[in-house]
């Protein structure tokens, strides 16, 4: 599976795991519910699923769909 590195929510804040969460959340509920989420030890989240980076730009920008919590 292709991995998805999520550098830009490395940071130790709350705010941002949360975040990655959230995308895992979407992308699992979404597109793809083999999708898994990992954090590495430098707590950059890691998202591995079946889309390639180009094909999870596409669903992001023309099929995600907004979701209650």
């Amino acid at each position: 599976m292709p991995e998805l590195r999520l550098e830009g929510l490395a940071e130790p804040v709350l705010a941002n795991y949360l975040a990655a969460l959230g995308v895992f959340r979407a992308l699992a509920e979404q597109a793809d519910p083999e999708a898994t989420l990992r954090f590495e030890s430098t707590g950059v989240p890691i998202l591995e699923t079946r889309l390639e980076p180009d094909a999870w730009v596409r669903w992001v920008l023309d099929e995600w769909q907004p979701s209650p919590i």
